[in-house]
């Protein structure tokens, strides 16, 4: 009887090892595509109530998302990153700089001449403690296992690149799988990254320009050979996106919408 005790034990100990130390996913990291209309607004975040916010949405629609989940307590947001200057992606993150404490800051730095803009700049500024990153810093830690790397144009001027090309492109890694972020790159832009041999490969492609025409050319779609590729839009939006001629091109990809299914949750 001892003998089948120990045993017993010992099978109920290894399996907990095994669902806890082997199965489970390091830092328990998530993204949340947030539906706020038309307009980017992306987090990170972790077991240990880390985020990080990749754009702000059109309005302040994404300080409601945030209370949705995170802690009431918890008035931190770890960093937030700004892809480029226009006000779908922008405005909300100034709601964010005046709600909550940010303890990092990255931003483009193309220069919108607009208040929205020069605002989102006198509160970074004014963000006591507040650390600011320059988007050329490649690599930035966000938790042990995952990586998530800066991939934006460089010698900006020597391309003559627009704003939306100049957008930040992030490409996150873990264990189980890359998620690239292209904010709101077009083909020009496209073309540039691929012409640099940047490693773009993904399993999940944040479709750029909310699924514009002028965005997810056919090379590029073939370099980053996405299994699922979210499209943050808005419902009914005049602008026509996302255009027909990005969903046939994303035709042999799971898509997934903000407009047809709210938020979008998918597991690191």
């Amino acid at each position: 009887m001892h003998k089948y005790l120990i045993l017993f034990l010992t099978i109920t100990l290894a399996t907990l090892f095994y669902f806890n130390f082997v199965l489970a996913k390091p830092e328990d990291l998530k993204i949340i595509f947030f539906d706020v209309g038309q307009g980017d607004a992306i987090l990170l975040t972790d077991s240990k109530n880390s985020q990080i916010l990749i754009d702000g949405g059109p309005d302040d629609k994404v300080l409601e998302k945030l209370g949705q989940v995170m802690p009431f307590w918890d008035k931190t947001v770890e960093m937030i990153i700004l892809t480029h200057p226009d006000k779908d992606h922008l405005t909300g993150l100034n709601y964010v700089l005046e709600n909550y404490q940010v303890k990092r800051i990255v931003f483009s730095q193309t220069v919108k001449e607009t208040d929205n803009y020069q605002s989102f700049l006198d509160l970074a500024k004014t963000e006591s403690g507040a650390e600011i990153i320059l988007p050329e810093a490649k690599v930035i830690e966000v938790a042990p296992q995952f990586a998530l790397e800066i991939v934006n144009p460089s010698e900006a001027n020597e391309n003559n690149l627009t704003d939306n090309d100049l957008s930040i492109v992030i490409r996150l890694t873990s264990p189980m799988q890359s998620v690239l972020l292209t904010g709101d790159l077009e083909t020009k832009g496209e073309r540039y990254l691929i012409r640099q041999n940047v490693y773009i490969k993904a399993d999940v492609l944040k479709v750029g320009h909310h699924g514009s025409k002028s965005s997810s050319s056919v090379n590029w779609l073939t370099a980053v050979s996405p299994k699922q590729a979210v499209i943050s839009v808005g419902r009914d939006n005049r602008y026509g996106h996302p255009h027909q001629e990005v969903l046939e091109r994303l035709s042999n990809t799971e898509i997934l919408r903000t407009d047809e299914k709210g938020n979008i949750e998918i597991d690191l």
